[in-house]
């Protein structure tokens, strides 16, 4: 994209007739990658004009440094995703004591988890309850199995 006087404007694109930015976010597992966002005026409405689009595009710089992106879209938690992976057909296929021990683990993991988002669960969350049931006395073997019926839900 280029302004009125030819220069080329880094980061702002136009599709279909709308303006976008492109920014570098971080993914919150310490990597980073681009990201395209619409270019939106104080109202909310897109940006029409090129003067508007890059008066945006510094809002939205703004933006990432104040670490008040918006999201890429509506992310579930692992509470109420857990009723989720259950309605699914190929869960329902499986025996029903296999089905009883995942409903075992997994509400383990409710617990422990909370309202967290799915995108936001990492290794030390799964760590965290990991040692914990170490401590409590847990065999290995049950351990892995809690992580099995997590790594289920997370597939």
């Amino acid at each position: 994209m280029v302004d009125s006087r030819n220069r080329k404007l880094p980061g702002i694109y136009t599709r279909n007739g709308r303006y976008y930015g492109q920014l570098w976010v971080d993914r919150e597992d310490g990597t980073k990658t681009a990201r395209k966002f619409p270019l939106l005026d104080a109202e909310g409405q897109p940006v029409k004009t090129m003067p508007a689009a890059k008066e945006a595009m510094e809002v939205l710089r703004h933006s990432r440094r104040e670490r008040k992106l918006p999201l890429g879209g509506p992310k579930p938690t692992f509470f109420t995703y857990v009723d989720t992976y259950f309605s699914k057909a190929e869960v329902a296929a499986k025996k029903k004591g296999t089905l009883d021990n995942e409903r075992w683990n997994l509400e383990r993991w409710k617990e422990h988890l909370g309202d967290i988002r799915l995108d936001r669960i990492d290794a030390r969350h799964i760590a965290a309850l990991r040692d914990k049931r170490l401590r409590a006395g847990s065999s290995n073997r049950t351990v892995n199995l809690d992580q099995i019926a997590l790594r289920n839900v997370l597939k």
